[in-house]
């Protein structure tokens, strides 16, 4: 009935917030004192609710309950399922409150807010420049560390993306990297460069490529 009247008789003592049940109460209350009473059989990791402790489990089982109907897809979340399926609705929840931009995820709305109001969260440890969003943070990072992810075996690979090309031109694409590897060591030696590659703009697709 608590649901209907509205009624949340439990509160918490640190910051006054109200809950309607008394489990969800003291779940909250666990996120002040940090206690964390369910612990996973399998590495240890301990969590503040039960329902967090079930959902890591399954990352050692394997088991993925939630499926997508349109895809096949299964996760191991609700919420990650949740989130997968506006892929396919299109729904776009959470939206921006200063210019109305719409999007999937929240954590999504939360990073376009930041560009409103200016917070940057995310620092460098190194020299202290601070950034909007994390991955531009990590991107950063790699400047000090000098950590190349785009590099195997030695072999420096640059990530191309390609953003618009046509769908007919993929093997013409392909030819364009191995061409542009040839290129690079004949204009290494030679000091010329030989080579140019253009593609007319019809339908489009989107994929990366390293070379």
């Amino acid at each position: 009935m608590r649901i209907h009247t509205g009624e949340k008789p439990f509160s918490c003592e640190e910051c006054g917030r109200c809950f309607t049940w008394k489990t969800s109460c003291d779940a909250h209350i666990r996120l002040h004192t940090r206690e964390k009473p369910f612990s996973c059989k399998e590495c240890g990791r301990c969590f503040t609710q039960k329902a967090h402790s079930t959902a890591h489990m399954r990352i050692h089982t394997g088991e993925k309950p939630f499926s997508c109907e349109e895809c096949g897809r299964c996760f191991t979340r609700k919420g990650i399922f949740n989130a997968h399926m506006r892929i396919h609705t299109g729904e776009k929840p959470f939206s921006c409150e200063e210019c109305g931009r719409c999007f999937t995820q929240k954590t999504s709305c939360d990073a376009h807010m930041r560009i409103h109001t200016g917070e940057k969260p995310f620092s460098c440890k190194e020299c202290g420049r601070c950034f909007t969003q994390k991955t531009s943070c990590d991107a950063h990072m790699r400047l000090h560390t000098g950590e190349k992810p785009f590099s195997t075996h030695g072999n420096s690979h640059r990530k191309i993306v390609v953003d618009v090309l046509p769908t007919n031109a993929v093997s013409l694409f392909e030819e364009k990297v191995s061409l542009r590897k040839k290129t690079f060591c004949e204009k290494f030696h030679t000091g010329k460069k030989k080579h140019f590659f253009s593609v007319p703009q019809n339908e489009t697709f989107h994929t990366n490529y390293y070379v």
